[in-house]
């Protein structure tokens, strides 16, 4: 029987199931969930040499490697913040940050209860500086400024303003709420969390790829650093992209290693 070429293929690699991130530095490995995608490209820069055939043509003769700028890019199916830090190539920090918070309503009511603990705007102080502003539905429809007013001694019956107690408590003139007025605020706060601090040191990645017969080859790339001009901030995308320059170790030939091995992955019991 002529064998075809289907009986040549073995097997065929499908997915990869694991993959590592560990900072050079602090010896920090990011416990993340398993990126959906791992694609190496190596960006090889070529030259073709040439010659002449018997009848006189020139045709290519070689390619030559010039020059290689290889990439890894990890593809991740949703995304928490430190992902989110690490592809625009920066550490997390933690710190209390001065900020502005945006606000919007229609003044369906001349007083809005405060925001309790855990709820967006608890800790806004009262009086906090704010700017605010509605529509002007009878002109151009363009944005007008209102005046903040202290809350305690707050008088609904000067128009077009408001007040901005503890906790985001709100209070809204009389005109504003007959009209039921559309209101944007931005409130002046300080609030603790995690922001984008220094610059990410350099890092390990390794990862494994499955076959169709369960075989698995091995990724290892011994250093990779982002490149903070690829980092972007999508918070409506499904997917976190995360493209990261290979650093070729000075006594290697090719920047990544890849390894087809025996070895088979199992599920545990």
């Amino acid at each position: 029987m002529a064998q075809s070429q289907r009986d040549a293929v073995t097997f065929q690699f499908i997915a990869n199931t694991n993959a590592t991130l560990r900072d050079l530095k602090t010896g920090l490995v990011y416990n993340w969930k398993t990126p959906s995608n791992v694609a190496i490209n190596p960006n090889r820069q070529t030259r073709k040499t040439t010659r002449r055939n018997n009848l006189g043509e020139n045709i290519t003769d070689d390619i030559l490697i010039q020059s290689s700028d290889p990439v890894a890019t990890l593809t991740y199916s949703g995304f928490n913040f430190e992902m989110l830090a690490f592809a625009m190539g920066k550490q997390l920090e933690s710190g209390t940050y001065d900020v502005t918070q945006p606000f919007q309503v229609q003044a369906k009511t001349a007083t809005y209860a405060a925001a309790t603990t855990g709820q967006v705007g608890f800790g806004i102080v009262a009086d906090a500086e704010t700017y605010g502003s509605k529509t002007d539905i009878t002109g151009a429809k363009k944005s007008v400024p209102l005046t903040q007013q202290p809350f305690a001694s707050f008088s609904g019956t000067t128009a077009n303003t408001f007040a901005v107690g503890a906790n985001r408590a709100l209070k809204f003139s009389d005109n504003l709420v007959e009209d039921g007025a559309f209101v944007t605020l931005s409130i002046s706060r300080s609030i603790a969390g995690n922001s984008m601090g220094d610059p990410l040191n350099a890092h390990e990645f390794s990862g494994l790829v499955v076959g169709t017969d369960k075989r698995v080859m091995i990724i290892y790339i011994p250093e990779v650093i982002i490149d903070p001009s690829q980092g972007q901030f999508d918070p409506s995308s499904e997917q976190l992209q995360i493209p990261m320059q290979i650093i070729q170790p000075l006594d290697w030939c090719d920047p990544f290693k890849l390894i087809d091995t025996a070895e088979t992955v199992y599920c545990a019991a």
